[in-house]
């Protein structure tokens, strides 16, 4: 196993925990969110879903000495798939509409 796998891997941790167990516990978002995300617990459950999803990606890469086939990978991948995509579907739907950012005289009323 890399060492820069692992680098990696805690990079991502980092990126995709640490702002979204913020949003969980105290609601709060950086700084650049703060005007787009109108729920700050979804957004941060979405983030923390990412995390694990990015993790069982770079398994197969990580596990390169246990002889991992393409039958025992594909599954993996999926699953990985999912648990990015779910996360990013939570992210973007805490997020403010379009609709709401459009100027009253555009908005139909």
């Amino acid at each position: 196993m890399s060492v820069s796998l692992w680098v990696g891997l805690a990079v991502v941790w980092i990126i995709a925990w640490v702002p979204g167990a913020a949003a969980i516990a105290r609601g709060w978002l950086p700084p650049w969110l703060r005007g787009r995300v109108l729920s700050p617990r979804m957004w941060g459950f979405g983030s923390v879903m990412m995390g694990p999803g990015f993790t069982v990606g770079m398994l197969p890469m990580m596990m390169t000495d246990r002889h991992w086939t393409a039958d025992a990978e594909t599954p993996v991948w999926i699953a990985a798939v999912c648990l990015s995509l779910s996360g990013l579907g939570l992210m973007v739907w805490a997020q403010r509409s379009a609709r709401a950012a459009w100027p009253s005289w555009i908005r139909k009323h």
